[in-house]
């Protein structure tokens, strides 16, 4: 398999448990690629896309999953919108995604250009959603709105804030994705 990992805004591929799911991986014999976004203070699929482009080693195809955390989540589905690979990729995992910029002005460029669902579900096997109750930036209304409207399958945690350092200490590794991705 071939993984593409994408960080959210504020963040790095060095943050949370972006690089220790990246090695289990691949001691499993996984493809895996966890870039820099550029500029992830303003998350922006017009600057992201591109960098993307260049920078991904490999094709977006049935052997790909797409993984994102909180913006990156976002980012996932406009890349594989502007991509739009020939066959499905096998699967996206959304952590702690959303629908909306929250309010946020940081994030008034990530849904720019807007995302296409109805396009989007057919460019995947399969949509995974993972949130928890308790997520203090993302609201379980949004991660609920992006499962349907993905006709993902979302599975709801409690008390694991946003999957990440700042708000769960135990984020530096996340064996549970691990887990299900290699179920």
């Amino acid at each position: 398999m071939n993984v593409l990992i994408l960080h959210g805004t504020d963040s790095n591929a060095n943050s949370n448990w972006f690089q220790w799911l990246a090695e289990q991986l691949r001691v499993s014999g996984w493809n895996v690629f966890v870039p820099d976004l550029p500029q992830a203070e303003r998350p922006a699929p017009l600057r992201y896309n591109p960098f993307l482009d260049q920078q991904l080693p490999f094709t977006l195809d049935g052997q790909a999953v797409l993984i994102g955390h909180s913006s990156g989540a976002v980012a996932a589905l406009q890349y594989l919108q502007h991509v739009r690979p020939a066959e499905p990729v096998h699967a996206v995992w959304l952590v702690s995604g959303f629908v909306t910029d929250l309010g946020w002005e940081a994030l008034t460029e990530l849904f720019n250009p807007p995302l296409d669902y109805h396009l989007l579900q057919t460019l995947s096997e399969e949509y995974r959603l993972l949130h928890s109750k308790d997520d203090p930036y993302v609201p379980l209304g949004e991660a609920k709105t992006l499962a349907a409207k993905l006709d993902g399958n979302l599975l709801l945690k409690e008390h694991e804030g946003h999957f990440s350092l700042g708000t769960n200490p135990s984020y530096s590794e996340f064996p549970e994705l691990l887990d299900l991705l290699q179920s």
